[in-house]
């Protein structure tokens, strides 16, 4: 965990540094979780940096709120490629591609007896697991003025031994 957070520090100090070479955003966003057999909401926040014209990094964090006895979180390090169209070329449409970090915690979850046909609570125990993940999707944005604009987006995220899970969510961002 100290590792992941010190990475996440050195992105974001170095997206600070070279400021004066492209656009820096931050943003809030809400999220839902589309797994077939397990859907919930979340909330996060972004920064984003134009690397260059059209090229930009991405980094986020999203936390997903209790649900069945679940809870997680994601930690993202994302590229977009931001093709414009439309009249003065405002609309934007881009792949992502990246990685993340994401951790499920699950506790208290009841337990179906078959035999004598009686519900069992197991108290106490709390599972987790995290996997790293790949990234795959896409998103759309609209600037609504000079220093806001508007996103939607979708990703799959591919976690190794583990089913993929789509991501859908909808944000602002500012520009700083």
């Amino acid at each position: 965990m100290k590792k992941l957070l010190m990475t996440i520090c050195l992105v974001l100090s170095s997206m600070s540094m070279f400021a004066e070479q492209g656009e820096t955003w931050a943003g809030i966003n809400m999220n839902m979780g589309l797994n077939s057999n397990y859907q919930n909401f979340g909330v996060g926040a972004k920064l984003q940096y134009e690397f260059v014209k059209n090229l930009r990094g991405e980094a986020s964090f999203n936390y997903f709120l209790k649900k069945d006895y679940h809870t997680m979180w994601d930690a993202n390090l994302n590229l977009h490629y931001v093709f414009r169209f439309g009249e003065g070329k405002k609309l934007g449409i881009y792949p992502l591609a990246g990685v993340a970090l994401v951790d499920c915690t699950y506790e208290d979850t009841i337990l179906q007896n078959s035999d004598i046909n009686v519900n069992e609570v197991i108290n106490g125990d709390i599972f987790s697991y995290r996997v790293i993940c790949a990234n795959a999707g896409a998103g759309i944005e609209y600037p609504v003025n000079d220093w806001m604009k508007l996103n939607a987006e979708m990703k799959w995220q591919f976690p190794k031994d583990h089913n993929t899970r789509p991501v859908a969510s909808v944000g602002i961002a500012f520009r700083l």
